[in-house]
């Protein structure tokens, strides 16, 4: 892995953990995916050396803080646009992972001028829009917390993640499985109960309001992506300046930050769209 150093960001409402990677070029930030960490995208930091890149931990993941409880997409969204406000400065480029693609999403459309460009990663959009709360995901994490936390080990989180996604590399099955041992419940706990979209009256609003280049990788909804053709489609009508791959037999993990063909298209999309 490229030389990075791990610091501190003291935010208004929570510290958040970061790895910075020294490079002369543009910033770009990376932002991970529901239970996981900023370990999930260095991928994109050792294939992009010439950019400075910054990869954050959320709230109640990794090694960042709590939040008291506050754990909707616009938290999430308030604490990187500070983040991105007081450290790199505004413009960067940025690559979300579903959770980290939503505070991308709203980022760009309620808070101009800190995103430049954006890459988004299956996003969970229509889970949350259309019938969260009857979900089979809303009803996997109300069972998940109906149960006695199992405190599983790293080595036990890794073999039952290897059952779930066979054609991963045990380096990945390992920051998976640690990612899981750090999330804190309260993130959990908000997910079950579906309230991460409170505080956002018209995420269609939002979208229409994004007018930076944005990609959207787009996952296989036969093989566990969250993103349906008919949403893309409806996407292309919002977004100002719009740009999507599918890919098929991906799930929604994509390929997990590692080199494959989203990575590529990403980092492609990257170097062609971004301006510094």
């Amino acid at each position: 892995m490229r030389g990075y150093v791990e610091k501190t960001f003291h935010g208004s409402h929570v510290d958040l953990n970061y790895a910075e990677f020294e490079g002369d070029g543009p910033a770009l930030v990376l932002s991970h995916g529901f239970s996981s960490r900023w370990q999930g995208l260095t991928g994109y930091a050792d294939a992009l050396t010439d950019w400075h890149v910054y990869a954050v931990d959320h709230a109640g993941h990794g090694l960042s803080g709590e939040r008291d409880g506050q754990y909707r997409f616009i938290d999430f969204a308030d604490d990187m646009a500070e983040f991105i406000e007081k450290v790199p400065g505004p413009g960067v480029a940025f690559v979300g992972a579903s959770l980290g693609g939503m505070v991308s999403m709203v980022i760009s459309g309620l808070r101009p001028g800190l995103i430049a460009t954006q890459v988004l990663g299956d996003i969970p959009i229509a889970l949350f829009r259309d019938n969260y709360m009857g979900s089979w995901l809303q009803q996997a994490r109300a069972e998940t917390l109906a149960q006695e936390p199992e405190n599983l080990s790293v080595d036990e989180e890794i073999e039952r993640r290897r059952e779930m996604f066979p054609t991963m590399t045990d380096a990945q099955l390992e920051s998976l499985a640690i990612a899981a041992t750090q999330l804190r419940p309260e993130t959990s706990r908000a997910l079950a109960e579906g309230t991460q979209f409170d505080g956002i009256d018209d995420i269609n609003q939002v979208l229409r309001d994004t007018t930076i280049p944005t990609l959207m990788l787009q996952g296989d909804t036969s093989t566990g992506g969250f993103l349906p053709d008919a949403d893309i489609e409806e996407m292309k009508t919002l977004f100002q300046d719009f740009e999507t791959q599918k890919f098929p037999g991906m799930g929604h993990g994509l390929d997990y930050g590692a080199p494959g063909d989203a990575f590529a298209a990403a980092v492609e999309f990257l170097g062609r769209r971004h301006e510094a």
